[in-house]
């Protein structure tokens, strides 16, 4: 057992985004139907990406210098449809499913897809498909991340029980591809790897074990070595990871509430009294956003302060943070 080490903090201040960087948050909302509308925010003013007659929701998000990424999937394309909004604009219909983890670099552009007729999976560059292989029967790809030309992407490997196995956890086995070839698999069973950085050939990941069916650890690992991160009743889960210099900050949740850990230190992002979760984490220069919901509704925090977005009155949450 390792000792927690919590910063407490009440957060009850609420500011408007500083117009110094253009923050773009990217998510979802549910309008008066409780329908799902993916959605994103450029500096705190909110866009829909679809007119919300019909579910939609985003995974994730990319952006350069022109353009605005966001990968998910749209149910007025049925069946469940899996889908790439370009500056707000449908682009990319994508296969049944959905679009877990898009990049961006220049003009060029990355997502991943399975497809359902052998289920296979593959990362695109510009449209050109690329096969992820594995030796593993089963893959989820997760996150993705760039470095030069190179193809980065966390996902984990799992092997279902039989019917007659049900009491046992799913197995599974965090791990990365580069270029589509597999580099890395936790060899410790039920991992998952949830997100992927690179820094300067240094490949991070991020996510959970799971010990047992109680017991859920967030932790990171850094070219492979599994680090734990300190939680309050073991059950965290660590989403998203971002590397500035030689610190290492984490979003996730710790018994169902928002934090960030900076270094191992867990930073709390309200004051424990509702749901909450931290979903994306960015850093930029001495500044940090993290965004995610405070009791199932949108937030997006700067430096431990939670800001004002449009439509946060609404349900939904943030899933994707970039600030420029």
């Amino acid at each position: 057992m390792f000792v927690s080490l919590i910063a407490y903090s009440c957060i009850q201040e609420t500011q408007s985004p500083n117009s110094n960087s253009n923050v773009y948050l990217a998510g979802a909302i549910e309008n008066s139907n409780r329908t799902t509308i993916a959605s994103y925010w450029k500096n705190g003013d909110y866009f829909p990406l679809t007119d919300g007659s019909e579910a939609s929701e985003v995974n994730c998000m990319a952006v350069t210098s022109s353009d605005i990424w966001i990968g998910g999937w749209d149910w007025t394309l049925l069946p469940n449809t899996g889908v790439v909004w370009k500056n707000g604009k449908e682009i990319l219909p994508g296969t049944f499913g959905e679009v877990p983890t898009i990049a961006a670099q220049g003009s060029d552009f990355y997502s991943t897809y399975i497809d359902v007729s052998n289920g296979k999976w593959f990362y695109t560059k510009n449209g050109i498909a690329n096969a992820i292989t594995d030796t593993a029967l089963n893959i989820e790809p997760t996150g993705m991340s760039l470095q030069g030309n190179d193809v980065y992407i966390s996902g984990s490997s799992s092997y279902d029980p039989a019917p007659t196995e049900l009491n046992k956890l799913i197995e599974q086995h965090a791990e990365y591809w580069k270029n589509g070839t597999l580099i890395f698999r936790e060899h410790a069973r039920d991992t998952r790897a949830l997100a992927i950085y690179v820094n300067q050939n240094n490949v991070y990941l991020c996510g959970f074990q799971q010990q047992d069916t109680s017991s859920i650890n967030a932790c990171y690992w850094k070219n492979g070595e599994l680090i734990p991160l300190p939680s309050r009743n073991h059950n965290a889960i660590a989403f998203s990871i971002f590397v500035s210099g030689a610190d290492v900050y984490i979003a996730g949740q710790d018994d169902f509430k928002a934090v960030y850990w900076k270094n191992g230190v867990a930073i709390p992002l309200t004051d424990g009294t509702s749901m909450s979760s931290a979903n994306s984490i960015f850093v930029k220069g001495t500044d940090v956003h993290i965004g995610g919901h405070e009791n199932y509704y949108p937030a997006y925090w700067k430096n431990n302060v939670k800001q004002s977005i449009t439509n946060q009155d609404l349900p939904g949450q943030i899933k994707s943070v970039i600030v420029q």
